[in-house]
């Protein structure tokens, strides 16, 4: 699976670091990092978030289950888990991958505070990124090699870039962001109606 499952010792990284920075902040930061990178790293950020949850159950079920393997059992553990995994893994496949699912989990940890603490304004700007990227991800990840097929699924229907950017904000985009004035715009600028 890309070498998740070997035991680590803590050491604070610069993502790590940035979960004891105030809840705003952490937004900002990421919501930053989302909407100034490349097209192509927001499509990889995509499909991390697409298998996101399918890894952390399993390492959290491990860590919860097995609390000796040092598997994470808490996002934040995960985040930690992933930024030291960086440098223990050997391929270059292997390091973007554990990057991606590093940054999906900073946007899913980012996305849970905005919504918990009624602060949606603050990552919204993120999420229309993310989107932007969904109207191009099957032309970008079609020949890609750091995916599998199987994690590549969730996005085989998708055959133009309304139903990419439509895809993004109906299925991937919590629901109670779907209320905000800003993200109902831009899906009207799309065309897109949504529920």
């Amino acid at each position: 699976m890309f070498g998740l499952f070997r035991k680590r010792k803590p050491k604070p990284g610069l993502y790590a670091a940035l979960l004891s920075a105030a809840h705003g902040d952490f937004i900002d930061s990421v919501t930053e990092m989302v909407t100034k990178s490349d097209p192509a790293s927001r499509a990889m950020i995509l499909v991390a978030l697409a298998n996101l949850d399918v890894y952390l159950s399993v390492m959290f079920k491990v860590g919860n289950e097995n609390p000796k393997e040092g598997m994470p059992t808490t996002l934040d553990e995960a985040i930690t888990f992933f930024e030291e995994s960086l440098t223990q893994s050997q391929s270059e496949v292997g390091k973007r991958r554990i990057q991606w699912f590093l940054l999906a989990s900073l946007v899913k940890r980012a996305t849970q505070l905005s919504i918990s603490e009624g602060n949606t304004h603050r990552i919204q700007d993120a999420w229309i990124s993310l989107a932007e990227a969904g109207g191009n991800i099957r032309t970008i990840i079609r020949d890609n090699i750091i995916w599998d097929e199987n994690e590549k699924i969730w996005f085989s229907d998708i055959k133009d870039r309304k139903a990419g950017v439509s895809y993004v904000l109906s299925l991937m985009m919590p629901k109670t962001l779907r209320k905000s004035q800003k993200l109902r715009a831009y899906a009207d600028e799309q065309d897109i109606f949504l529920l």
